[in-house]
Order: structure tokens, then sequence, then C-alpha cells
């Protein structure tokens, strides 16, 4: 959960069988869950990702997609993400956000803090061994 003013949004998660991309915000003035109708297009579901926030957007990378049982016969997802997303709190609204240069490998598990202008990860498992620097 990441804090914008008085309201907390959470994104995504785990239940155990499938990972979720959907945004819940809890208004901590009055105790209220709102479940926002966002029309634009989502981030692929996942689980242990971070959210940085800056001013009132939410900067959203990478993740688990974790497996996504359709039937006993097919599976999905199960990848590590690379992707970065901004989420509005202003207008609802998502937009992936394009970068310059070689992404971190994808992650999940990782930590995320804002310092200055940059956002630095540290850690995380990538599927194959776990990781100290980004």
């Amino acid at each position: 959960m990441s804090r914008v003013g008085g309201k907390l949004y959470m994104f995504g998660g785990y239940d155990g069988i499938q990972c979720f991309n959907d945004v819940e915000i809890l208004d901590i003035d009055t105790m209220t869950w709102l479940k926002p109708n966002i029309s634009d297009t989502l981030p692929m579901s996942r689980n242990a990702h971070t959210i940085s926030v800056i001013g009132t957007k939410l900067y959203l990378f990478g993740g688990h997609s974790g497996m996504i049982i359709k039937n006993e016969s097919e599976i999905t997802g199960n990848k590590h993400l690379t992707d970065l997303h901004i989420f509005d709190s202003q207008t609802l609204t998502w937009t992936e956000f394009s970068t310059i240069g070689t992404p971190p490998k994808g992650l999940r598990g990782h930590t995320a803090n804002l310092i200055g202008d940059k956002i630095y990860l540290f850690g995380g498992y990538d599927g194959r061994g776990r990781f100290s620097l980004h």
C-alpha cells in the first residue's frame, strides 16, 4: 500500500491461485474502501512488485505475474516483469512508461526507494537468483 494525501492505494496481489491487477483505495479519513472504475489499459496482474510515490503519482515496477490457472490444462503467466507503469491518483489513470537504457532484470521481492529525483532498486529475485544491487 502506498499513501497519497489521505488515501492508501493498493494494487495487485496474489491469493494463492492467481494474481490481480485491480486498484483498491482506503480513505483513511473515513476508513472507507473505494474501488475506482478504471477504464484504460491496466498493467498485467502481479504480486511482489514495488510502488514508489512521487507527488500524486504512483510508479509501479516489476513483480511476478504468478500462475493464472484457466483450467487444468492451461496455465499462463509466471514471469518476472520489467515494465514500469504510472498511476495518476488525481485522474485515476494508468500510463505505461518507456524508459531509456537497459532495465533491471525482471524482479520480485525487491525494494524501491525515492532519493532525490531517482528511484533506487535493491535486492529481489529474478527466478534464478537473488540480487543485492541495481
